[in-house]
């Protein structure tokens, strides 16, 4: 296995495809980690006397309270 390697050709063609299974993952990381962060006011913090508070409201009155 290890002799295969030792191509030059062959060794080019292992990095280029590890390097861009890297790049896809750390973008792909990104963008998810982008779209949860946008969403998350989209979302319920929880019911106060019955009413939902949205997390948007809860984050506005935590830092004025803060």
């Amino acid at each position: 296995m290890l002799k295969v390697f030792r191509h030059k050709g062959v060794a080019k063609k292992v990095l280029w495809v590890v390097s861009t299974i890297i790049i896809i993952s750390f973008a792909f990381g990104f963008s998810m980690s982008r779209y949860s962060s946008a969403s998350k006011f989209n979302r319920t913090a929880g019911k106060l006397f019955g009413q939902n508070i949205s997390a948007k409201d809860f984050d506005v009155n935590y830092q004025r309270t803060k």
